[in-house]
């Protein structure tokens, strides 16, 4: 065989599979820290929200400095404290 035409073959299948096991190392990765992130939200943020939501009267004010969990879950009038 011609090694002129062989090189060209084999670098570019080697370059194709690299590119696929890269790719498939990232999206484990992701996942992974999706996952995290997701489990960091609902025991912290969305745990406050629905208590607030169960524990305090509907027209009390809450001032929280992160308000997406506890404005969407609780349900109550709040004052963002990071503006």
């Amino acid at each position: 065989m011609n090694d002129t035409r062989l090189w060209p073959r084999v670098f570019s299948r080697a370059v194709t599979l690299a590119i696929a096991i890269t790719q498939l190392s990232f999206v484990a990765v992701g996942a992974r820290a999706y996952a995290a992130d997701v489990a960091i939200i609902e025991g912290e943020m969305v745990r406050v929200a629905r208590w607030l939501d169960t524990n305090t009267a509907p027209s009390d004010l809450i001032a929280a400095h992160d308000i997406g969990a506890i404005g969407y879950f609780s349900r109550r009038p709040l004052l963002d404290l990071a503006g």
